[in-house]
């Protein structure tokens, strides 16, 4: 195997774990937009607005924010409370 192929073969590996990478995480943010869709909306407020060491990832937050913003609140409201 000459060092062009080898090449090819990193770029290629690295490519599968990239788009494996993020398959998960949409499947990980389908998995809470559907969780969090049941959810009430004082819930969602405390997941959007957690923070410090216990709260929760970007991700969940992300997407109760979209999940409130979906329900007609605005940032400012969403921070506000």
């Amino acid at each position: 195997m000459g060092l062009f192929d080898k090449v090819v073969k990193v770029a290629k590996d690295a490519g599968t774990v990239t788009a494996n990478s993020i398959s998960a995480k949409a499947n990980e943010i389908r998995h809470l937009q559907e969780k969090y869709a049941l959810m009430s909306d004082d819930e969602l407020i405390h997941i959007a607005s957690s923070n410090g060491l216990f709260g929760k990832t970007q991700t969940e937050k992300g997407a109760a924010f979209r999940e409130l913003r979906s329900r007609g609140y605005n940032p400012d409201d969403i921070r506000s409370r």
